[in-house]
């Protein structure tokens, strides 16, 4: 997963509605958004290689979305998964605080990575990375306006803290990437922006957000100009590469994007569209829907 928006209790019925790009190597093998098998109340994406997740969620609304940390000149840390993170804690239905509690003297352990945990109560992100890795190398690029965008995302309204490892998220609409949270590279203030411009939309008109539009905002292969660039230790052409919030490749680029939407009253939409290499047109979308109101069927799938 390389690209999320995060709306927290910025709409009235929906109180979390995330939308997000899992960008991977596509001969990685991988299995459809589906409930898990050995855990049925879990729905989410598995990676047959390591059998760990990127983003699930559980029929008792609890959410774990995962993205890994860029840092190529940094030598990987460890040979177990980062997904492991997001499918332990969703099929052992641990509460968020203490699921991260108990990983933060384990986090070194793993690459570089965010953690996005919770439920409609709360959601909370971790990093085992600090703020001040990831700032140096954009300010560069970006200059004053990045370090503006910096302060006012969390630094001065106190989202979150430079040096604490468990964070808890505020009301608003945020954006992750591969980088510490709501670090506003251009796809990800491209995307964030844009969704929230549409929920509001939908607030305002008392209208559903609809699946299929949100997955459209980030469908956006629009090439960044260079001047705007984060620099994160690739070579310009991956840099470029890498900059739009879709990403289209033969060998590595977006391979789905999922958007998940509870309702106040525990309906579950989770809905995935999947690509080819080298192409931005779907070729498998499927969506599912849990209601609390009829727990026995379980997760249903819906016809689109």
């Amino acid at each position: 997963m390389c690209l999320a928006v995060i709306a927290f209790q910025a709409l009235t019925d929906w109180p979390i509605v995330i939308v997000a790009n899992r960008d991977e190597y596509h001969a990685r093998p991988t299995l459809n958004a589906q409930p898990w098998l050995e855990n049925p109340q879990v729905l989410g994406g598995k990676d047959l290689t390591a059998g760990g997740s990127w983003f699930g969620v559980t029929q008792d609304g609890q959410i774990a979305l995962l993205t890994n940390y860029r840092e190529p000149l940094v030598a990987k840390q460890t040979s177990t998964s980062r997904g492991k993170l997001v499918a332990d804690y969703l099929i052992h239905s641990q509460k968020p605080l203490p699921y991260l509690e108990t990983l933060k003297d384990q986090a070194y352990l793993f690459s570089g990575f965010n953690l996005l945990v919770g439920d409609r109560s709360g959601l909370y992100v971790a990093s085992n990375r600090r703020l001040q890795k990831s700032t140096p190398q954009h300010i560069s690029k970006l200059g004053q306006n990045y370090l503006s965008e910096l302060n006012d995302s969390f630094l001065i309204k106190g989202n979150l803290g430079q040096d604490t490892f468990i964070n808890p998220v505020s009301a608003g609409v945020w954006g992750l990437s591969n980088a510490f949270w709501n670090t506003p590279w251009p796809k990800l203030v491209l995307t964030r922006d844009a969704v929230s411009v549409y929920l509001q939309q939908c607030e305002n008109q008392l209208k559903q957000p609809v699946a299929a539009e949100l997955i459209n905002i980030m469908q956006n292969i629009v090439p960044v100009p260079d001047g705007l660039l984060p620099q994160t230790g690739l070579t310009l052409e991956s840099e470029r590469q890498l900059a739009t919030p879709f990403i289209v490749g033969q060998d590595y680029g977006t391979r789905c994007t999922t958007v998940l939407m509870q309702h106040r009253e525990g309906q579950i939409l989770f809905q995935e569209q999947s690509y080819a290499p080298g192409s931005i047109n779907p070729t498998q979308t499927v969506s599912w829907l849990y209601s609390p109101v009829q727990p026995k069927l379980g997760w249903q799938v819906l016809v689109n």
